[in-house]
């Protein structure tokens, strides 16, 4: 449940329906400054309602969002978030539901703004393995936002509230493209420091984010959280006729997959891996993805693919061309595979760039738990890198 404030009105709404609003109501189409309706929360005699700015129509929240669809088009409205389930921090934002395009689909998520003067520094995050938004990342956000920082939170292509297909299926390159095309849409917004922008992610997107910060100049500083550096480093070594490969394969080459490259359809976990073997094998991936899926657009269902690539997407490939400060936080005792800390210390290690390695209890699912003490260490520790590398200060940048 959260406390929604608006002056000196309150009232309890399920977080469940608050935060499906946004991916049930259309986006605005008229680019005429003015023609955005926005719609105000309040309480009236009949229960919550609210009222637009522009056309002054009413409606009811309790009537779902299929109601609140018929109001006209508008893309955010005001949440203050007061008295959160822990009862000991407040928060405070605008969230606004955003899409943009990316590889012919519209990724859709959230753009949280945090209640300072523009333009912010702001950080792009996106989930790890089929997971969506809602389903951990809300709550990292949340604290970076409070820490001063915008952030641009959305469903991978194919998965959750975003668009593409095929559903469900999952490309390295493709993501890739979607952090890009994400970093294009901030850079439209006045509201945004246009070189002060970070990529976050985690446990597979943390890979992937990783390459980013090596292939995309405009990134300013890069946090991941047990990131899938591989089960075993590559065949090739880092080289600059690599790199300039992977920077030819992520402007435009060729990524598609092949069947020999395609694995799945498939569950993504499964609590019986000798009669339904799962992407995801071990059991703290199932009882994470099971417990965390309730309202949040998830399915149980994944097809991988691998493209054949002349240099794979690699993060290990990638670390020495990572010019900008990188936080890489790995779990003790990792339970997923492609997580060897082998590999990921060896990452680490060929990068050049400020750099800070934090290990921290839980496994890999640990920090995804909220509320925890782990999680609250962990959001604590990258919010502090974030706003120190974003800040410039901390890293001898400029303004």
């Amino acid at each position: 449940m959260l406390r929604l404030c608006r002056g000196d009105a309150e009232w309890i709404l399920p977080k469940a329906l608050t935060w499906c609003l946004p991916a049930t109501v259309p986006p605005p189409y008229s680019k005429r400054r003015g023609a955005i309706k926005r719609p105000v929360l309040a309480r009236g005699r009949d229960g919550l309602c609210g009222r637009h700015y522009d056309s002054g129509k009413k409606f009811s929240v309790a009537s779902g969002a299929t109601r609140l669809a018929e109001c006209g088009h508008f893309p955010w409205w005001v949440l203050r978030l007061g008295a959160l389930p822990n009862g000991n921090r407040y928060f405070s934002a605008l969230i606004e539901a955003v899409e943009f395009p990316s590889e012919g689909a519209l990724l859709r998520g959230r753009f949280y703004r945090p209640e300072r003067l523009p333009p912010f520094p702001a950080v792009i995050m996106t989930h790890g393995t089929t997971a969506t938004i809602t389903m951990a990342l809300d709550h990292y956000a949340e604290v970076f936002c409070h820490s001063g920082l915008a952030v641009l939170l959305y469903d991978h292509r194919n998965f959750g509230m975003s668009g593409g297909e095929l559903r469900q299926q999952i490309n390295p390159w493709i993501q890739a493209r979607g952090y890009r095309d994400a970093m294009n849409y901030l850079l439209t917004r006045d509201d945004v420091r246009a070189n002060r922008i970070a990529v976050w992610g985690d446990s597979y997107s943390g890979m992937i984010a990783l390459v980013i910060g090596a292939l995309e100049p405009r990134v300013a500083a890069v946090a991941v959280q047990c990131p899938t550096c591989g089960v075993e480093k590559p065949k090739i070594e880092p080289s600059d006729e690599h790199f300039q490969t992977m920077q030819g394969v992520f402007a435009d080459g060729d990524v598609r997959g092949t069947p020999e490259t395609t694995v799945g359809p498939m569950p993504v976990v499964s609590f019986d891996q000798a009669g339904t073997p799962s992407l995801l094998k071990p059991i703290q991936a199932f009882r994470w993805f099971i417990d965390g899926r309730h309202g949040s657009l998830w399915e149980n269902c994944v097809t991988r693919v691998v493209p054949p690539t002349p240099v794979p997407f690699s993060a290990y490939l990638a670390a020495p061309y990572i010019k900008v400060p990188t936080f890489m936080m790995v779990g003790r005792n990792d339970e997923m595979v492609h997580c060897n800390p082998e590999v990921m210390r060896a990452t680490y290690e060929l990068m050049r760039c400020p750099k800070q390695w934090v290990d921290i209890d839980g496994g890999h699912f640990g920090l995804l738990y909220y509320p925890s003490e782990i999680f609250a260490k962990a959001s604590a520790q990258q919010s502090a890198f974030l706003v120190g590398a974003l800040s410039g200060e901390a890293y001898g940048r400029g303004p």
